[in-house]
Formats: structure tokens, C-alpha cells, sequence
């Protein structure tokens, strides 16, 4: 029984992340960008949990620039997600050392494709989706 009650009173694994989402949406709505790191950062251990793999080659794995002829990696690269989430999180740029090549754009939308995927089967929707939801019902 002891046991029991302890469990309950345990806080999700992300239970901050999504507590500064929905502060921030309180403090500035839920349209425009405002929320947009406190979104991914929550997004980010949702997929830690749920869809391991898939989060590790987003997240951690480097996307590796390859040189066709050799299949070489040329050069080591930050993960997709410094790549593409730059926008929210500037102070990544200085890891990113040129632009992504086409190869680049193409492997990671594959990443990202598969994550989503994963996330979708475990029906994880950010904090402030489902905040907007049962606000405008």
C-alpha cells in the first residue's frame, strides 16, 4: 500500500519541461513563437522516454557529412536537431561549422520522419496542443 501511494506522488520525467510550457503559454498566449524552446525542450524528453532510438540518432547521433565517391564521413556534424532547431536555440550556431548539403536536408528529414512516427504512436502531443484543444471546446 505504502508502495502505492509513493508512485503516485512520483512527478513525470517531464513534468517541468511541460510546467514552462504552460507557463510560458499563460504568460504569452498560445499563438506566435514565443514557446517555441520550452515546446522542443518538452518534445525532446517525451522522445527520450518513448522513442529511444529514434531520439538518439535526432538528438545525440551526428549527422556526418559523406563524400559519395568514398562513403567516407568527410566531416563530423552536430545532430539534426542543432541543425534544424537552431532557430530556437542561436547560442548552437557556433557548433554548426557550414550549411547543410542537400544529403544532409534529405537524412534528416528521414530522422525526424521516423520520430514523429514514434511519437504519434504514443500520442504525444506538446503541452500547448493540448492546452489550445481544450481551451477552444
Amino acid at each position: 500500500m505504502a508502495e502505492r501511494l509513493t508512485r503516485k506522488r512520483q512527478k513525470h520525467p517531464c513534468h517541468e519541461f511541460s510546467r514552462s510550457v504552460i507557463e510560458c503559454v499563460s504568460n504569452h498566449g498560445i499563438e506566435g513563437e514565443d514557446c517555441v524552446r520550452q515546446e522542443l525542450l518538452e518534445k525532446k524528453c517525451h522522445a527520450e522516454l518513448l522513442c529511444r532510438p529514434e531520439a538518439k540518432r535526432f538528438y545525440r547521433d551526428p549527422a556526418v557529412k559523406v563524400r559519395p565517391w568514398t562513403r567516407a564521413p568527410s566531416e563530423h556534424r552536430p545532430s539534426c536537431s542543432t541543425l534544424l532547431e537552431v532557430f530556437a536555440f542561436p547560442e548552437n550556431e557556433m557548433q554548426i561549422s557550414s550549411p547543410m548539403g542537400k544529403e544532409e536536408r534529405a537524412e534528416c528529414r528521414r530522422i525526424v520522419h521516423d520520430l514523429a512516427k514514434c511519437m504519434s504512436r504514443h500520442r504525444v502531443a506538446s503541452t500547448n496542443q493540448q492546452h489550445s484543444r481544450s481551451t477552444f471546446r
